[in-house]
C-alpha cells in the first residue's frame, strides 16, 4: 500500500461546491447554531476535524471553525486526548502572532465537542495553489514556500514545532498572504524533550521526517525536513523519496535515494543542493535552523552575475577614470559573491564527512586528534 499523503481540512474555498458534498453523520447543516457563531456552509474535513464557514454575530465577520469530528465507539480516553490536541492547537496559535501564521480568535464546547474559532481566509491551500493548470515558475515557487517558511520560523522561535507541514497545511489568500495553519499536532520543544510518549509517529507520513517517522525525539529540525520534501515536490514534480510502506520509506531516506524528477530542469542546483541538505537522515546535518535555511534560499547566485553584467554596462557608459573604478570596485563584488557560492557548493556537510571519514580511516593515534584541529580550520576558511 502507497504511503497516504492525507487530505487535512482547508479554511476556505469553493463553498458552493462544498455544500453540494452529501451530508454526513455529524456535520452541521447551514443555519445551525455553534457557540456564539452561526453555520454558512461546510469548508472540509480532515483527519480529526470538521471545518466550517460561520458567521459572527457579536463582531459582525465571518470565521472559519474547526469543530472535532464525532467519532462514534470511540472509547472516552481516547476522545480526551483528541479534545486535548485541538485545545493544544487553541494554545500553540495564541502564543503567535505573525502574518503568516492562521490567527485564532476562539476556542469552546459544543455540545460535548470542543471547536476552534480562526481567521476565514479567502483563498486557497498551497496544494491546490500549485495544482493549478497554470505552470509556475520555480522563483514564484520558492518566494511562496519563503512566506510559509517564515511562518514556521516564527512558530520555532516560540518554542514551537508543528510535526505536520504539507503544502494542504498552508494557505495562499487572495490577497496573496501566505499563513501556515493547523497546528493541531504541534507542541512544545519542552513537552517534546520531557514526555517521550509524545514523540509517537503522528503526522503524514510522505511528508515526516526518519525520527518522526520512527517514533524518535523531535525538534525544528523536523519542520525543516517536511518543508524540504514539500518544497522539493513543488518544484520536481514529485518528493524526494518513495516507499510502500513507512520502513521503506524510512530506508529510503537514511540511505539518501533520492527519486528523478518528474519535471527535469525545475530548479537550479544551488536550490537543490540546499534541499538536499535539509533532508539529510540525521538532524544534526541539516541547517542549523529554519532561519538558516530560508536564507540559504535567498542567496541566488545569479545575482551575482546580474551584478557583474551590471558593471560592464557602467563602464560601457561611463568611461573614463571613474566608470573604471566602479567598473573595478563592482567586479571586486560580483567575483567574491560567486566566489563565496563555489566554495559553498564544494565545502558541503556531505564533502566535510567525506573527509573527516577518510582522515579517522589511518590506524593511528593520532588521527581523531588531527581532525579535530583541522575541522575548525577548514570550517573558519569557508566561512572566511
Amino acid at each position: 500500500m502507497r504511503v497516504s499523503t492525507g487530505d487535512d481540512a482547508t479554511l476556505a474555498g469553493d463553498e458552493a461546491r462544498a455544500s453540494d458534498r452529501a451530508p454526513h453523520q455529524g456535520w452541521l447543516l447551514p443555519g445551525a447554531p455553534l457557540g456564539r457563531y452561526t453555520v454558512l456552509s461546510r469548508l472540509g474535513a480532515g483527519g480529526m476535524g470538521v471545518v466550517y464557514a460561520a458567521y459572527d454575530a457579536e463582531l459582525d465577520r465571518k470565521v472559519a471553525l474547526k469543530l472535532l469530528r464525532p467519532s462514534p465507539g470511540v472509547l472516552d480516553e481516547s476522545r480526551d486526548r483528541e479534545h486535548r490536541l485541538l485545545k493544544q492547537e487553541a494554545q500553540a496559535l495564541a502564543k503567535l502572532a505573525h502574518p503568516n501564521v492562521i490567527t485564532i480568535h476562539d476556542v469552546g464546547e459544543h455540545e460535548g465537542h470542543v471547536f476552534l474559532a480562526m481567521e476565514f481566509v479567502d483563498g486557497q491551500t498551497l496544494g491546490r495553489w500549485l495544482a493549478q493548470p497554470r505552470p509556475h515558475d520555480w522563483r514564484e515557487i520558492l518566494a511562496i514556500f519563503g512566506h510559509a517558511g517564515e511562518g514556521l520560523r516564527a512558530a520555532h522561535e516560540a518554542g514551537l514545532i508543528h510535526r505536520d507541514f504539507k503544502p494542504d497545511n498552508v494557505m495562499v489568500g487572495k490577497d496573496g498572504r501566505v499563513r501556515v495553519m493547523d497546528f493541531g499536532l504541534a507542541l512544545s520543544a519542552a513537552v517534546l524533550d520531557e514526555t517521550a510518549d509524545t514523540t509517537g509517529t503522528v503526522g503524514t507520513p510522505a511528508y515526516m521526517a526518519p525520527e518522526q517517522i520512527m517514533g524518535g525525539a523531535l525538534d525544528a529540525r523536523s519542520d525543516q525536513f517536511s518543508f524540504c520534501v514539500a518544497l522539493w515536490e513543488a518544484l520536481h514534480g514529485t518528493r524526494p523519496f518513495s516507499g510502500d510502506d513507512l520502513f521503506e520509506l524510512a530506508d529510503n531516506v537514511e540511505h539518501a535515494r533520492i527519486q528523478a524528477p518528474s519535471r527535469p530542469g525545475g530548479a537550479p542546483g544551488w536550490v537543490r543542493r540546499v534541499l538536499v541538505t535539509g533532508l539529510e537522515a540525521d538532524p544534526a546535518r541539516r541547517h542549523p535552523s529554519m532561519d538558516a535555511l530560508l536564507q540559504a534560499l535567498r542567496r541566488d547566485p545569479s545575482r551575482a552575475r546580474r551584478r557583474l553584467a551590471g558593471a560592464l554596462t557602467v563602464l560601457a557608459l561611463a568611461g573614463g577614470s571613474w566608470g573604471v573604478m566602479a567598473w573595478s570596485e563592482a567586479r571586486a563584488i560580483a567575483a567574491c559573491e560567486i566566489e563565496s557560492h563555489a566554495i559553498e557548493a564544494e565545502w558541503t556537510s556531505e564533502r566535510r564527512t567525506a573527509v573527516e571519514r577518510a582522515i579517522l580511516a589511518h590506524d593511528v593515534t593520532f588521527a581523531q586528534e588531527t581532525w579535530d584541529r583541522l575541522a575548525p580550520a577548514l570550517d573558519a576558511y569557508a566561512e572566511e
